[in-house]
Formats: C-alpha cells, sequence, structure tokens
C-alpha cells in the first residue's frame, strides 16, 4: 500500500483572540497547495483508488480540499492526527491496508513523530512538504520510506 503523508499550507499568523486550531490558508498557502497536488500526481499510478484523510483543523482541512480537487478524492476525517496517540491512525492504516494509496494531510509534529514512529527516520517536514511511505500488507505497521519531497521540489514537477 502507497502512503503519503502532507503537511498542510501556509497558514495564517496568530492575532488577537485567534488561537492556532482556528487558523486557516493564506493565499500563498492555497496556491502552493494546489501546486504539490498536482505534483503528487505523479507519483500515483493511473487508475489508483485514493483515500484522503485529513486533520480537522482548518489549515489542514483546506489544503485536503485544494488535493480532493486535484486528485478527484473525497475527504475523510481521522481521529488522532493531533496528537502523539498514534493508535487511531495505525488503525486506520490497517482497515485500509489493501486500499491503493492513502494519503493523509496533517501538521508538522505529527508527521514528524509518525513518520519517525513507523520508519524510525527523522524527516523536517516544511509546509506543503510530503513523503511516501510503503507500508507491506502482511505486516502493517513495517514501513519502508520511499521518497520524501520538499514543496520546492514538488511544485516543480509537472
Amino acid at each position: 500500500m502507497e502512503f503519503i503523508l502532507v503537511r498542510h499550507g501556509e497558514a495564517e499568523e496568530l492575532s488577537g483572540d485567534m488561537t492556532d486550531e482556528m487558523r486557516n490558508l493564506t493565499g500563498k498557502g492555497r496556491k502552493t497547495s494546489k501546486q504539490i497536488a498536482k505534483g503528487l500526481t505523479r507519483f500515483i499510478a493511473a487508475k489508483t483508488k485514493v483515500q484522503l484523510w485529513s486533520s480537522s483543523l482548518p489549515r489542514c482541512l483546506q489544503t485536503a480540499e485544494i488535493m480532493a480537487d486535484v486528485l478527484g478524492a473525497k475527504i475523510k476525517f481521522a481521529n488522532g492526527l493531533t496528537s502523539s496517540d498514534y493508535g487511531s491512525v495505525t488503525d486506520l492504516i490497517t482497515q485500509n491496508i489493501g486500499e491503493d494509496c492513502l494519503i493523509i494531510v496533517g501538521q508538522k509534529f505529527f508527521l514528524e513523530e509518525y513518520t519517525k514512529h513507523l520508519t524510525g527516520i527523522a524527516l523536517h517536514y516544511k509546509k506543503c512538504a510530503a513523503a511516501g511511505i510503503r507500508i507491506d500488507a502482511g505486516q502493517p505497521l513495517h514501513a519502508e520510506l520511499q521518497w520524501f519531497m520538499q514543496p520546492r521540489c514538488l511544485k516543480r514537477i509537472r
């Protein structure tokens, strides 16, 4: 199974009474999200069934909405994408192990920690960075990093 982790696009700066959980994408964040979604299409084989999961944070959901439009996928919500409790995400992977491609859009802390949890590799996800991980269907917790791209590279893929 192909498993892709994507960090959300650039979000608004905190201001006034705004909390971190309320931050939306900026115009630049929307533009970059669309560009990287187009770049990701090169990593997903034609006719591949794509499941797109998102954190409920507005900036993650907005990034996922842009990706859904480009990839022709529907968005689902997953619990556990904002904490270090990986059990629900691991359950999500296990329940969808037969799917062609599972994409999760989340925030930096979760993505970096979960990538390390799965692969043992520490990565630094800039905004709109993505990692492709191969999950072994016979051993759902056996994962191998296939590729990792920062947004600068993903935006250039045509």
